[in-house]
């Protein structure tokens, strides 16, 4: 099919773009002599990376404005404590609280910053297959980037068209968005309510919930960025699996899936042990401590048991009533919070199904038959 090629000023559209604005490219490369005259604004070939304005990723706003709110949450939750606490208690609890406030604070200066110039790092398909401009090929309606973060971007050529397809791609990655920060809030919740108020319990989990959300956060944001370009290009539709398939792990590999239910189920067991015998001897004292070691291909919910698993074990060591039920209790909240987490990936991955169908499916389409400039590329 002929397609146009694609000037400076194009219209820019990115599937995680979380705000609908104007954007486009701006010529970057080192030799730049070849343009269209009437308006004299130059070709574009697939050297060109460099975005005019930067867009709100979801992808940063997801990460960060998740960490703010869970512990922002926390924050709240341990300054009620340190308010009835007495003496060394009320201060752990308020120590607890300056630090999730410190975090929150650093999350939310982190949430408003932009990643884009992360695009001179990535690469462009669906170029010309014989034309090169300067040296390289150009671009085509229907040419592509894949963002080294994990989104995709196009050029579209209509400017309504391209305006509501960012009205359409930001609304859904603004509910993607909001339903993430949701689901912090109640893990948080859980948090301070599974801790029955014990400042010292809240110290100990605190650390480790932090880490296990950045642990399961940064897998699920890395499976959709190796997955991008598949789904974008359809090149294996037989591995397409939807939203069910990132609830179980993100991945083709079913062997991988199995393992992580298992291991979301099981949370902690010999296994672990075995293939962790450093940790034998912490474990005798402290036996709560060899889920911390644990991982899996769906880490959110299975980190999230873990931490439970732990943090009751701790909570139990202080007064040591019975470490075994501490743990079934450490158990059912982190079934609890694994059903939280699952829930809401089931709906934030049918939003991101949606964009990257309507991305690929109605957008492409559509842009192909706008028309273009009057310099049209035969391609085979």
């Amino acid at each position: 099919m002929a397609q146009s090629y694609i000037p400076e000023g194009t219209m820019l559209i990115c599937t995680e773009m979380k705000t609908p604005m104007d954007n486009t490219i701006i010529s970057s490369r080192s030799k730049t002599d070849v343009f269209k005259a009437s308006k004299k604004v130059y070709l574009l070939t697939e050297k060109d990376y460099k975005l005019e304005k930067a867009f709100v990723c979801n992808i940063n706003s997801k990460f960060w404005g998740g960490l703010k709110a869970l512990c922002t949450i926390v924050a709240i939750g341990a300054l009620m404590i340190a308010t009835v606490a007495t003496g060394g208690l009320a201060l752990v609890a308020f120590g607890v609280a300056v630090a999730a406030v410190g975090v929150s604070a650093f999350a939310s200066d982190r949430e408003i910053a932009h990643d884009c110039d992360i695009t001179l790092q990535s690469k462009w398909i669906n170029v010309h297959d014989k034309v090169k401009i300067n040296g390289s090929f150009a671009l085509l309606q229907n040419s592509k980037m894949i963002c080294k973060k994990g989104g995709a971007l196009t050029m579209v050529v209509d400017p309504v068209l391209a305006r509501a397809a960012a009205q359409k791609i930001a609304a859904n990655n603004q509910a993607e968005y909001e339903a993430h920060l949701n689901s912090q809030m109640i893990q948080g919740t859980m948090f301070l309510i599974s801790s029955k108020g014990d400042p010292r319990a809240l110290a100990v989990g605190l650390p480790l919930t932090i880490f296990n959300y950045a642990e399961g956060e940064d897998k699920k944001i890395k499976d959709r960025a190796n997955a991008i370009e598949q789904r974008i290009t359809n090149s294996n539709p037989e591995d397409e699996k939807g939203a069910l398939a990132s609830v179980l792990g993100a991945v083709p590999d079913q062997k991988a899936t199995e393992t992580a239910v298992r291991d979301a189920i099981i949370g902690t067991g010999a296994e672990v042990v075995y293939k962790n015998p450093a940790i034998v001897t912490a474990v005798i004292n402290y036996p709560a401590v060899v889920s911390a070691s644990m991982r899996s291909a769906y880490p959110t919910a299975a980190l999230r048991l873990n931490s439970s698993l732990v943090f009751a074990g701790v909570q139990r060591s202080f007064t040591n009533p019975g470490i075994s039920n501490g743990l079934k209790e450490g158990f059912l909240w982190g079934m609890a919070g694994a059903a939280v987490d699952g829930g809401f990936d089931v709906y934030e991955n049918s939003l991101y199904d949606d964009t990257i169908n309507y991305f690929t499916e109605f957008l492409s389409v559509q842009n192909q038959k706008s028309k273009g400039i009057n310099i049209i590329a035969k391609t085979k």
